[in-house]
């Protein structure tokens, strides 16, 4: 771990930079927090955002090397560059940033392969523009779970009361029935029992 667990180290992407994501970011910086969080994306987007949004900001520059220390002020975002490949306007999705979207994903999981970070938040991103641009993409977990070399990504949906874990991930309709097989389930839920005692420090579930 990179620093201490009550107060752990997060990397957040700021998305398709046409859709929601870089507003859910800005709105983010204006609410005060005890968490160290750093923003992966275009810095100057972000400024014309929050402009855009009537919402004063400051950023901060981060680097790989020079990562400032946790600030809790509001209004400050401290933001690691990643450069846009065109302008973007907001609701209007360019295949040129394309490249943009998987730099972002791919020096996000090295930062935290790497230790640099403890964890990971994605804000949306348009599937379709990935793949009209000759990526297959079905979805981050796929994605994310690639990089990781990792055979058996789950999804997990989590609130105060319970937990839900997914046995199949962004499939169409049609395709769950041949997927979901016998070992697929018992893989999963193998490997749910042992994170709850890793992730949650829950040692006997209730599945």
């Amino acid at each position: 771990m990179t620093s201490k667990k009550n107060n752990p180290r997060i990397l957040l992407t700021s998305g398709e930079p046409a859709g929601i994501g870089p507003d859910l970011i800005i709105k983010l910086s204006q609410i005060r927090h005890d968490y160290d969080v750093t923003v992966i994306g275009d810095p100057e987007l972000l400024s014309q955002r929050a402009k855009l949004l009537s919402i004063p900001i400051k950023i901060v520059i981060a680097s790989e090397n020079d990562l400032p220390k946790q600030n809790t002020s509001n209004k400050i975002l401290k933001v690691l560059p990643v450069k846009l490949k065109t302008n973007s306007k907001p609701g209007l999705l360019d295949i040129k940033n394309v490249d943009y979207v998987i730099d972002m994903l791919n020096i996000s999981c090295k930062y935290c392969l790497d230790n640099k970070f403890d964890a990971l938040i994605t804000t949306p991103i348009q599937k379709s523009i990935i793949n009209d641009a000759g990526i297959r993409f079905s979805g981050h977990t796929e994605y994310l779970a690639k990089i990781c070399n990792v055979d058996l990504p789950v999804m997990l949906l989590a609130c105060q009361e319970f937990r839900v874990a997914l046995v199949t991930t962004h499939l169409p309709l049609i395709d769950v029935p041949k997927t979901i097989s016998s070992e697929r389930v018992t893989k999963t839920v193998d490997l749910v029992i042992k994170e709850m005692a890793n992730k949650f420090g829950i040692k006997r579930p209730r599945i």
